[in-house]
């Protein structure tokens, strides 16, 4: 199924880059602690955001505070905040390639379907940016009957 959004956002693969950029710059001690919150609390492509971002309305100092208490030096930091920056900068109106996996179920889902979504905005010295980021994960369905959703964020054509 394919849905076409009139709101703008990161694809999928612009939120991957980051999260991967994000997990090569930490400590191996720092890492296995964000490994843990993502099993614990993983939320497909939007971890990386939700560990450093959701729930908390941080200003430089607050986030560059988070990132160094997770071993990010300040040259990493700034390697960071600038991919994310540059890329936000390229976010686009998105279009949503839904896949609904109903293999594990024995009755057909229909009704409403749900894509977790974060957004805000990254303030510096220099500009700030607002960036929207919407899960590859989801679920369809309603009052119980429900599946797993498998999501792609791609450019709209």
């Amino acid at each position: 199924m394919k849905a076409n959004l009139a709101v703008a956002a990161l694809t999928s693969q612009q939120a991957q880059n980051i999260d991967a950029l994000f997990k090569s710059l930490l400590s191996g001690s720092a890492r296995e602690k964000f490994e843990s919150f993502e099993n614990l609390h993983g939320t497909g492509n939007l971890n990386f955001f939700r560990f450093l971002f959701a729930g908390i309305e941080a200003d430089y100092n607050k986030t560059r505070h988070l990132l160094k208490s997770s071993g990010l030096t300040d040259d990493n930091i700034k390697e960071l905040v600038t991919m994310i920056s540059d890329t936000v900068k390229k976010m686009s109106t998105v279009s949503l390639a839904l896949y609904i996996d109903n293999t594990g179920t024995d009755y057909s889902v229909s009704g409403e379907i749900k894509v977790y979504t974060i957004e805000g905005k990254i303030s510096s010295d220099k500009n700030v940016v607002e960036y929207r980021v919407l899960a590859n994960k989801g679920t369809a369905g309603a009052n119980g009957a429900t599946a797993p959703t498998n999501v792609k964020v791609i450019p709209l054509d």
